[in-house]
């Protein structure tokens, strides 16, 4: 059963880049452009997870993940910035995926984090 991944970024060559790459891998991927496009979609969906750029106008990132956690508490929170370690680690209730990312990798960490 494909897992329904939410991508918000403010620059749509990442939101196709990413959307590509994971529905390559099985994924099922809707993406939305700024933090309240993303919660209209999350009031009509129910994804298994939430991906979201750090740095967006308006809504960023971080206050996003908060306001996805309090509408759908069972959805993974991932956090996407290019401000971060190398590699992906856990901050408090959602991780941390940095960018760039290895597409492989990512598809890795989303099976792994994601309940079966």
């Amino acid at each position: 059963m494909p897992r329904l991944l939410l991508i918000v970024d403010d620059e749509p060559i990442i939101l196709k880049a990413l959307s590509r790459a994971l529905t390559r891998r099985g994924f099922d991927v809707v993406t939305a452009r700024d933090g309240a496009h993303a919660l209209e979609l999350l009031g009509r969906l129910s994804p298994h997870a939430v991906i979201s750029d750090y740095s967006m106008p308006g809504m960023d990132g971080e206050a996003l993940l908060a306001e996805v956690k309090v509408r759908a508490p069972d959805a993974r929170r991932f956090l996407l910035t290019g401000y971060a370690p190398a590699q992906p680690t856990a901050s408090g209730d959602r991780a941390l995926l940095c960018k760039p990312w290895d597409d492989d990798e990512l598809a890795a960490t989303l099976r792994a984090a994601l309940p079966t």
